[in-house]
């Protein structure tokens, strides 16, 4: 008996993330794919958005964290199951969501890193980063500025080089 109870507990919320996870009706009337992601309760819904998961790759600094992605060469910190949550002040008068992202080049990867991205789940233009070209180097640790121009699924590309990394993410509004 005592075993099924701490089954049901473990399920209970499984259960309840997938019920929320329904679209919520769109006040425009458009359908919830044409939507961008909204929360609903404590669950984010909208279009799939196949986000990356960190795979725990140990930075040039070796201080390896469960939201840390890397391929031995570029490196960088994911959010919380793959989904930016954007504060208020990140929010531009445009509706674009301007942040900070940090990037590790490994030893033998130098230069700045130049990052692109596009948007997956609909039309949209693509967003705009820079690294600066002071102040941190061409090699080791560098933040960027990322400025995506809206909520919605976004696949996210930093190259040095030859070296590259690619993940997806969602970005929503608060």
């Amino acid at each position: 008996m005592g075993s099924s109870r701490g089954l049901l507990a473990a399920l209970l919320p499984l259960g309840l993330v997938f019920v929320s996870c329904t679209p919520a009706p769109s006040p425009s009337g458009l359908s919830s794919e044409s939507t961008a992601p909204t929360f609903q309760g404590s669950a984010v819904v909208g279009p799939p958005c196949p986000v990356s998961a960190p795979n725990q790759s140990e930075p040039p600094d070796g201080q390896v964290e469960s939201v840390h992605l890397g391929n031995g060469k570029i490196g960088t910190d994911l959010w919380p199951d793959g989904t930016v949550i954007a504060r208020s002040e990140w929010i531009h008068p445009d509706g674009s969501i301007g942040l900070k992202w940090p990037w590790w080049r490994a030893p033998g990867v130098v230069g700045l890193v130049d990052i692109t991205g596009r948007r997956l789940d609909g039309p949209g233009p693509d967003f705009s980063a820079q690294s600066p070209e002071e102040g941190y180097g061409d090699s080791g640790f560098t933040p960027s500025d990322v400025t995506f121009p809206g909520p919605g699924c976004w696949e996210v590309t930093a190259r040095v080089g030859d070296a590259r990394l690619t993940f997806v993410t969602r970005v929503v509004l608060p």
